[in-house]
Formats: C-alpha cells, sequence, structure tokens
C-alpha cells in the first residue's frame, strides 16, 4: 500500500511539471525543425481528463477522469458523445484499477485485472473475454501502455498463474517472456518474446520500476522503445514478432541512464527518480520525436530521507523532472524541446500551447488539448 501511495504522489507530480518550453540544439544550429500547431480540441468538461485513444477511422476520442473513474467520449469537434461514471462494485464494472483503453473496432476495450472488458460506444458492457496473463510494468494510458491497432493487441505482461515466481526472479526480463502480441480476433497468441539481449535494461539485470515499452503500429511493422534504453527496435509482425532492425539515440542532453536499484524499500522508485525514462514515441514528417523525462542528480536523490516525502523531495522533483521532446532526423541530428507532450497513435499533444507551457495554469471551465507534428 505504501508503494502504491507513493506511486500515486508521482503521477500527481508529473502533472505539476509544465514549465519550460525552452528550446536547445546538439548540432551548430544547421538542424533546426519545428513543431508546429496542426490541431485543437476543446471539450466542455470541468475536471482533469486524459486521452485514452483516439479512434482511427472517425476521430473520436476516449477520455478518461481518474478521480471521478468517468469514461467521456467526444467527436473531432469536441461535443461529448457519452459520459458515463463506473463504480466498483457495477456488474458491468471493470474493477477497481485499468491498465489502458482503447478503441477496438466500433467497441471499447478496457483492460484491466479483471481481463478485456468490451464496451459498445454508449459505454454498455458487451463481453468480457477472459485474458489469462498479468499486466505488468506500465502506466495509465499514453504510448507505453497496453494498445491495439486492427485486431493486434500488444501488451507487456505475464501468465496470471506465475506471476509471483516471475517477480520474484531477479533477471526476469531477460529471461521470462513478457512482450505478448495477441490476435483479439480469436483470441490467439500470435507471439510472446523476450526483450532484446542487447538493451540496456537487459544488460543491467535488475526490476525496474516502468518495463512496458513505448512503441508505435505501422502497418506490419512496430516501432519499440524502451523506457531505459535509447534506441528504436523494429518488429516485422508479418512474421510473428522477428526482430528486423535497431536504431540507436544520439546523446540527448538531459538523458541520464538507470542504475542497477538497490535491494530495499522503495529501490526501484529512487532508482527512477535518478535516472531519465522515455514516455513516448512519435513518426512525424521523416523524423522521429522521442519524449523522456529528466533525472534528479544521484547525489540529491541518495540525501532523501526513505521514510517520508518532505519539502525536499517536491522541490527536487519539480526541478529537474521535466519532460523533453527530442526531434531526431534519419540522420541523427537532434533538437531538443523542454515540453511535456504525451502521445497517442502517433499524435503529439499537450495541454496547453507550446509557447505557453512555461505560464502559470488558469482555471477554466473546459479541457483542450493541442496537437503537434514536426514541419514538412
Amino acid at each position: 500500500m505504501k508503494k502504491l501511495i507513493f506511486a500515486c504522489l508521482i503521477s500527481m507530480l508529473a502533472f505539476a511539471c509544465q514549465n519550460s518550453s525552452d528550446e536547445k540544439s546538439n548540432t551548430d544550429g544547421a538542424f533546426d525543425p519545428q513543431l508546429v500547431l496542426t490541431d485543437s480540441v476543446q471539450i466542455d468538461y470541468l475536471g482533469s481528463l486524459r486521452i485514452m485513444d483516439i479512434h482511427p477511422e472517425s476521430g473520436n476520442i476516449l477520455l478518461y477522469d481518474t478521480e471521478r473513474r468517468s469514461f467521456v467520449l467526444v467527436n473531432q469537434s469536441g461535443d461529448i458523445l457519452k459520459e458515463r461514471t463506473f463504480q466498483n462494485d457495477e456488474r458491468d464494472s471493470f474493477g477497481t484499477y485499468l491498465y489502458a483503453a482503447n478503441f477496438y473496432k466500433n467497441d471499447i476495450m478496457v483492460t484491466s485485472y479483471l481481463g478485456l472488458i468490451l464496451y459498445d460506444q454508449e459505454l454498455n458492457l458487451k463481453e468480457k473475454k477472459v485474458f489469462d496473463r498479468s499486466i505488468v510494468g506500465t502506466q495509465l494510458g499514453g504510448a507505453g501502455s497496453p494498445s491495439v491497432y486492427g485486431s493486434y493487441f500488444f501488451n507487456t505482461s505475464v501468465e496470471s498463474e506465475r506471476r509471483s515466481e516471475v517477480y520474484s526472479k531477479e533477471n526476469f526480463l531477460v529471461e521470462e517472456k513478457i512482450l505478448h502480441l495477441l490476435d483479439l480476433d480469436k483470441m490467439e497468441t500470435i507471439a510472446n518474446t523476450t526483450i532484446p539481449q542487447n538493451t540496456y535494461m537487459a544488460q543491467l539485470k535488475g526490476k525496474f520500476e516502468y518495463m512496458s515499452p513505448s512503441h508505435l503500429f505501422d502497418g506490419d511493422q512496430l516501432y519499440v522503445l524502451f523506457p531505459h534504453s535509447p534506441e528504436i527496435y523494429t518488429y516485422d509482425l508479418s512474421r510473428g514478432m522477428t526482430l528486423i532492425d535497431t536504431v540507436s539515440f544520439p546523446p540527448l542532453e538531459k538523458y541520464v541512464p538507470i542504475q542497477k536499484p538497490k535491494p530495499d524499500n522503495f529501490g526501484t522508485y529512487y532508482a527512477d527518480l535518478a535516472a531519465s525514462k522515455f514516455t513516448g514515441l512519435a513518426r512525424s514528417n521523416d523524423h522521429w520525436v522521442a519524449i523522456y523525462i529528466g533525472a534528479i542528480p544521484q547525489a540529491d536523490v541518495d540525501g532523501l530521507p526513505r521514510n517520508i516525502i518532505d519539502d525536499r523531495f517536491w522541490a527536487l522533483y519539480l526541478e529537474y523532472k521535466k519532460t523533453y521532446a527530442a526531434i531526431i532526423s534519419d540522420a541523427g541530428a537532434v533538437k531538443e524541446i523542454t515540453a511535456p507532450f504525451e502521445v497517442v497513435r502517433n499524435k503529439l499533444y499537450l495541454n496547453t500551447k507550446l509557447e505557453d507551457v512555461d505560464k502559470e495554469e488558469v482555471e477554466s471551465d473546459f479541457v483542450t488539448f493541442y496537437f503537434y507534428e514536426v514541419a514538412g
């Protein structure tokens, strides 16, 4: 329970770090791509919403309010089509928590510890599918959570009946097949494999707070970016899930590799504090855009108490755990921008305009999202 409370506090702080839109290029100035605003959607809603998915055909947006446990479905204009709040004890509820919510054809599929739960677009229960695997090392929503592409369902998971056994292994990332690709139409596993052995995470041989990779589908290819390994792995889905290519990133200014967590209380949390992690991946006009979070200096993390969260913790988190967007050319040039971008279905978005991210947040009766791409 202590770890759960701690994790919730970390998530809350992530939304608080919405400051600074400074730009920094790692080149001599010749490489200067711009992120341009392409679209926005304003929703008449009083509260906090997170984008869970965007329908690939209709453009409808599925959002979730974590405080109210409410799903909100809107069209491309921001008009609310349906809103529903779920209670834990409802017969058709997804339970006490969820890992992801995605469009699957014309339905909405919620991934939770209860399985794969299908709702129609009126958010009425249609079916509960048995999914005898436990999701591991992920966060709610975003490019690193379980996702649906056509009939593909990509997730990081282990067999439910072996969860305790797997987690007891010091190096289960290397030994266990946690990358899982499911055919939703047939409910059959297409592929199940380990993370690549040359990833930094595999070589470090440790346990980590976040293990689920950011990923991007493109036809029969799947691009994967692990939280603590600065390279993109390309898989061919037409051949099961065959690794066919690896592209390493150039040095990133604020990126700090994670160190092997100490085997003490909250060891993985404090290792995460002192390290960067990738949280999103997009491909925009022949450029990669990798989203990552900065790191608190190791000496400062070592000086934090392990039994309480005090003012020093909040100050360090706000100063260092900022979000960066690295725009990377195929030739290896890079430009970095400080802004809390997130990614869903290859769409980069902010909850404020890029030029306003360092301004004090103003209360509003609307929730607005702004979508960006690299200028062509």
